[in-house]
């Protein structure tokens, strides 16, 4: 059975039109002057004279937003409508956040290949002068050598993944994703995660395409590999309890301060009220039937919980 929840709370959705375009991004890397070295600061510049307006500042700043929280992607309409895949999408906002740096570079220089060839350019990284472009940003932006090979990987895949998701949820094309991941010495779990993260920030940011490239490729992802797709909601589900048992402690109402606040001691019928409080605060049942002045301090406390 697949998730149907997501991690935070939502907000009434935004088309992608809506969100985008955002402010425009103040980011230094934009301005070429004193980076990297006279030859790394000629290709950037050359690449960012190049490629369509506000097209890296984009990306760079709708990652910001959902860094920041300012953007959930699970509020977005056109992503939204297809809850069989909210877990999925849940975590691609959290890749994003634990991988900004990275995300980061692979904006700046998954298309240096477009300065010789339109067809094919993200092969164009393995050339010597890209590569040290990539790897001036990379000790830049402090990533490790790891990381930096990630991203290496991802110009390599991107424009494959955008190919042959678009039409289709492709699994000889997840299989080969699978292999080249077991060939590179790479978790697939992992690397694939970060894969889907850069493919939409390109894919349905920085081009404005249909998302189906990203449920094309989730889809095909259960299909070949159904273990994969369990592992995630473990995961997603011990995430999900532990941010609830943090909300709960922050807004007082875990077992401890309950029993202190009930004035009841450790036992079945605790038990039982403290599973029936929670319910409440989760909006899922009506406040317990307690005297009036411990049942508005409950309300007061379930607000909070609500809140964070």
């Amino acid at each position: 059975m697949w998730r149907d929840w997501t991690t935070h709370k939502h907000k009434e959705t935004k088309f992608l039109s809506e969100v985008l375009p955002l402010t425009p991004c103040p980011y230094p890397y934009l301005k070429i002057e004193g980076r990297g070295g006279r030859k790394v600061d000629k290709t950037l510049a050359r690449l960012f004279s190049v490629l369509p307006s506000d097209y890296l500042s984009d990306m760079l700043g709708f990652l910001y937003a959902v860094v920041d929280g300012k953007v959930h992607l699970a509020e977005i309409e056109e992503l939204r409508r297809n809850k069989m895949f909210w877990g999925e999408i849940d975590e691609v906002e959290e890749t994003m956040k634990e991988k900004v740096a990275s995300l980061e570079v692979f904006i700046l220089a998954h298309a240096l290949g477009k300065l010789e060839t339109e067809r094919g350019y993200s092969h164009q990284i393995v050339k010597k002068e890209y590569r040290v472009v990539l790897q001036k940003l990379a000790e830049d932006f402090r990533l490790t050598t790891e990381d930096t090979e990630d991203v290496f990987h991802l110009i390599i895949l991107h424009e494959t993944i955008i190919e042959k998701f678009f039409q289709e949820p492709s699994r000889s094309t997840y299989e080969y994703l699978v292999r080249h991941c077991q060939k590179y010495g790479r978790d697939a779990d992992d690397f694939l995660d970060l894969l889907l993260a850069a493919v939409f920030l390109v894919a349905v940011i920085g081009t404005r395409s249909d998302a189906k490239v990203i449920f094309n490729f989730l889809l095909a992802e259960r299909t070949h590999s159904p273990a994969r797709g369990a592992a995630r909601l473990q995961r997603q589900a011990e995430k999900k309890k532990k941010t609830e048992q943090a909300r709960l402690r922050a807004a007082g109402l875990d077992g401890n301060d309950l029993m202190k606040l009930l004035d009841m001691k450790p036992g079945p019928e605790f038990g039982k009220m403290l599973a029936a409080v929670q319910a409440f605060a989760r909006g899922e049942v009506e406040v317990p039937k307690i005297e009036p002045v411990i049942q508005k301090e409950l309300l007061n406390r379930a607000q909070k919980f609500r809140q964070l």
